[in-house]
């Protein structure tokens, strides 16, 4: 498997393929976005407002959790588009644009074949299951956030074919804008460390070194906040949550089975679990048996945001925005593994079996997973 193959030039029709991306994206989403303002986008709004008259105003907590970038995004917002609701969820969309392109080149740059990387990025970006993280204005924390971690994960692969520089200033910087965009961010020193042991091979030790910073942010983060609340007798951002062990389980068998397209179905918790079960240890071992490097960390990632949304009861959209990226690279990953060794089949033939494939379960797991809605 090419894993650590950097192409870098564009030839034009990956361009225009780039440009096709887009426009179907746009194309999407565009009916959509006269949402008006609801909920949440208010008392972001309200919060915003106070920050041309005390800037210092945007680091505070806010509905007990810390979240000064999204503060800031809000007001920028205001000042281009005033109260045109238009203006905020074409944002929305903008940087959810971006986040397909970083998507894209990240998966590019742990495979042998583009195309194959634009159809995985162009899956994530029409999946419906997470249309409230790209509509909802309130919801751009998600958004922002995976901009940071995919940015980060590109510099360490950069940093990977040039060890004359360290990307530890860079990524901490995206850790920290991270760490003001959402609460989510505490699980990325793991999916870091773990792309740098897995994808890069980097010893256990070097990964800790590289990502030392962040996991110096992750721990004085974590205190402060188990703190904060403590002595202003506020509650904490977790607040919500419901760390019932079973019924986070349930959901993330379900939210597995719904990202594959089996979410119409209507299973018994049992049924459920087993037939999620199933289909986790069938991925993990035909991605073991391919010693698909790539595979077993987008596995992580998948994983790991999944507990994320596990402790919450609503079965909100936005949730899913980060487990969908590494559903989309497993399958994309996957699909690449099953060719990439074959020696027997020409190069040519086998990118376009690669692409064929993906394509195909592209189509089957949107349609099914915009049925199951």
């Amino acid at each position: 498997m090419a894993e650590t193959e950097l192409v870098t030039q564009y030839p034009r029709w990956q361009v225009l393929l780039l440009a096709l991306m887009a426009a179907g994206v746009i194309a999407a989403f565009l009916p959509a976005l006269d949402v008006y303002f609801v909920g949440d986008d208010f008392e972001w709004l309200a919060a915003a407002f106070e920050i041309p008259r005390d800037p210092l105003s945007s680091f505070e907590l806010f509905n007990s959790m810390w979240r000064p970038v999204v503060k800031w995004s809000f007001l920028f917002d205001y000042l281009i588009f005033g109260r045109n609701s238009i203006g905020y969820s074409a944002t929305n969309l903008s940087i959810h644009l971006f986040n397909v392109w970083l998507l894209f080149l990240l998966i590019s740059r742990l495979v042998d074949f583009r195309l194959l990387a634009a159809v995985a990025a162009t899956g994530f970006a029409l999946s419906p299951l997470h249309s409230e993280a790209v509509l909802w204005a309130s919801s751009r924390g998600d958004t922002i956030l995976l901009t940071c971690w995919l940015g980060a994960l590109l510099v360490l692969v950069a940093r990977s074919r040039n060890k004359n520089w360290s990307p530890s200033a860079t990524v901490l910087i995206l850790g920290l804008i991270g760490a003001g965009t959402k609460e989510s961010w505490v699980v990325f020193p793991f999916i870091g460390t773990a792309f740098l042991v897995i994808v890069l091979k980097n010893p256990l030790g070097a990964a800790i070194g590289q990502m030392r910073w962040l996991w110096f942010a992750l721990f004085l983060y974590l205190g402060v906040f188990s703190v904060l609340p403590t002595f202003s007798g506020a509650p904490p951002a977790t607040f919500y949550a419901d760390f019932s062990p079973l019924p986070a389980f349930i959901k993330i068998c379900r939210l597995l089975l719904t990202f594959c397209g089996l979410g119409e179905l209507e299973l018994d918790e049992l049924t459920t679990i087993c037939l999620a079960g199933l289909v986790a240890v069938a991925v993990v071992t035909i991605t073991v048996r391919q010693g698909n490097r790539n595979g077993l960390w987008s596995i992580f990632w998948t994983a790991t945001t999944l507990l994320l949304a596990a402790p919450f009861s609503d079965v909100a959209l936005r949730h899913n925005y980060l487990p969908l990226v590494g559903f989309w690279m497993t399958l994309a990953f996957v699909v690449d593994g099953f060719f990439a060794k074959d020696d027997a089949t020409p190069g040519i033939l086998r990118q376009k079996i690669r692409t064929v494939l993906l394509a195909f379960s592209a189509v089957a797991v949107l349609v099914t997973e915009g049925l199951g809605l």
